[in-house]
């Protein structure tokens, strides 16, 4: 979509969940500087006071998102440590710095305070909603049961589902399976099982695997399933169900999980991030050992750090 040396500026990509969030990030500010990345040049941001003016109306993440698209460009086209660049690269440290701040105080922005969830009130009313989920049709039941994945059990990122494929039942182990690209799910002995390879934090964690026991998930896979039958060794979810494989992107299953949670709740704006910090919310409210913080963790894909304090707590 852009140049190579566009998505390499900083070190060789290679790797396609990052140059999707290139992707999606400069298409953003290609919408908010009213121009194609083609018609871009240098000259447009040389007035770094203009283009924050431009998003001042984003919140802080989206800000320091934005900024870094000119400072990409701008490495791009060689101009690295000249003055303008070094502008860029201080007014985004500067507001790196607000965000830790505010992180650091662990209290809701603004939006949080409008769009936050309890995660066990979202499985509540989901599952509530089940006997009127199970006579929808293709698009709305995928869409239940994307947010399935996300509200019956840990929550983990878009792009582990945007990457998971099918493979035909009591075929083979999923550990067995030799190509890591990929994320996989199947059902082997009447048990669904997934393996996470291709996510965020994959370079720390390696390969994930799980068996999915949350009985209200495990009834949603086997409606699905036999429903809309799925090739083997093809992607498990679909923009649409016409059989011709359309793929879904991580936008699209961001979109379903909103808009499946103001279905069932009436609650609107409410993201994975709204449902991940929610569980972690509610989990820290009551005392856990480290391994129960291990486990989440490994869940949910994060790393985990064992604090000196983490020692310090004792349960009977």
């Amino acid at each position: 979509m852009f140049p190579n040396e566009y998505y390499n500026a900083y070190k060789i990509m290679d790797n396609e969940n990052s140059k999707t969030f290139i992707n999606n990030s400069t298409q953003r500010f290609e919408r908010i500087h009213k121009k194609k990345f083609n018609k871009w040049l240098v000259s447009d941001f040389l007035d770094i006071k203009e283009i924050q003016d431009k998003i001042k109306g984003l919140v802080l993440t989206a800000r320091i998102q934005m900024l870094g698209i000119p400072k990409r460009y701008l490495t791009y086209k060689g101009k690295t440590n000249t003055q303008i660049w070094i502008q860029y690269r201080n007014s985004i440290n500067e507001l790196y710095d607000e965000l830790n701040s505010k992180n650091a105080k662990n209290k809701k922005t603004a939006r949080e305070q409008t769009n936050f969830i309890s995660y066990k009130f979202a499985r509540e009313e989901f599952i509530k909603y089940m006997p009127k989920i199970k006579e929808m049709k293709y698009k709305q039941f995928r869409n239940c049961l994307i947010t399935g994945f996300y509200v019956l059990q840990s929550p983990v990122r878009l792009s582990n589902l945007q990457h998971l494929n099918y493979i035909e039942p009591n075929t083979i182990q999923l550990k067995n399976i030799v190509d890591k690209t990929k994320n996989y799910i199947t059902k082997n002995n009447g048990i669904w099982e997934l393996m996470y390879n291709n996510f965020k934090t994959a370079s720390k964690l390696g390969s994930l695997n799980f068996k999915i026991t949350e009985p209200n998930l495990i009834e949603l896979l086997d409606i699905y399933i036999s429903r809309y039958p799925i090739k083997p060794n093809k992607q498990f979810l679909y923009a649409k169900y016409d059989f011709s494989e359309s793929k879904i992107c991580s936008i699209t299953i961001g979109y379903a999980i909103t808009k499946i949670i103001k279905l069932i709740t009436g609650i609107d704006n409410v993201t994975l991030n709204t449902l991940r910090h929610s569980l972690i919310t509610e989990f820290h409210s009551s005392i856990h050992s480290i391994e129960d913080k291990k486990q989440l963790a490994k869940e949910m894909g994060q790393t985990f750090r064992i604090n000196m304090q983490d020692y310090y707590i004792k349960l009977d």
